[in-house]
């Protein structure tokens, strides 16, 4: 079974065993390091940092007995919203021409590319802009002590990113096969803390980036119409390049 240690400094903590200092961030380069945790039956167990790995993927965990602990520092680079851009009513109905598809979305992703270049870059303490392959739209920003990566990619994108994942045994981003593959964009963010800061604003900061961003894409396009489909992400998927 899977578990999630969660580091709180109080049961859950990492820790140099010598200086018995606390440490706040995992780094597989630190000498002496030990997470001491508690576990479910009250029992509590010291890890030395010989048995912790990070494995393909990007989660760091340890193993004990018949489970697998993941161990989140609060510093990992965290999948934290995820959804659709949805093209008028395109969450609804389905293109089943695959060359009006095609010309459809190769146009909806041209207008995603227009849009992100359209953004107040003053909001935020810094802000990079990449363009990885026609299939993807890639976005750096930090705000309040927190990274951000936004990833824009075609349904067909984060299908072959899903098939990856099942083939290294990786959670799967969320999704929703009611969804036209031609006529929506899949958006996830991740978010990295780089800074102590209040936690919970990392969420609103990402819920205002998405809003902010609909709104450039119907201004821009007075014909068109877009709107947001959230999705629940409930597994944890760290941010790794390519998948």
């Amino acid at each position: 079974m899977i578990k999630i240690i969660k580091i709180d400094n109080r049961y859950n903590y990492l820790i140099n065993k010598i200086t018995q200092e606390k440490i706040e961030k995992y780094d597989p380069d630190i000498e002496n390091l030990v997470l001491v945790t508690r576990l479910e039956d009250g029992s509590v167990l010291n890890v030395e940092s010989s048995q912790i790995h990070q494995q393909y993927g990007g989660s760091i965990y340890f193993d004990y007995l018949d489970d697998r602990y993941l161990i989140d520092d609060n510093y990992q680079d965290i999948l934290i919203r995820s959804g659709y851009i949805v093209l008028n009513d395109y969450d609804i109905k389905q293109e089943n021409n695959k060359n009006n598809g095609l010309e459809l979305r190769n146009s909806l992703m041209q207008k995603i590319k227009v849009a992100v270049y359209k953004i107040d870059t003053s909001n935020y303490d810094r802000y990079i802009t990449k363009l990885p392959n026609v299939n993807e739209v890639k976005i750096i920003f930090e705000k309040s002590g927190y990274k951000f990566t936004v990833y824009f990619n075609t349904v067909n994108n984060i299908v072959n990113k899903n098939q990856q994942r099942k083939l290294n045994r990786l959670p799967f981003y969320p999704f929703s096969k009611d969804m036209d593959k031609y006529g929506t964009i899949y958006v996830s963010i991740f978010c990295q803390k780089i800074e102590i800061g209040e936690s919970n604003i990392k969420y609103e900061i990402a819920e205002n980036f998405i809003g902010d961003f609909i709104k450039i894409l119907s201004e821009k396009d007075k014909e068109d119409q877009f709107h947001y489909v959230p999705l629940i992400v409930k597994k944890r998927i760290v941010n790794c390049e390519g998948l």
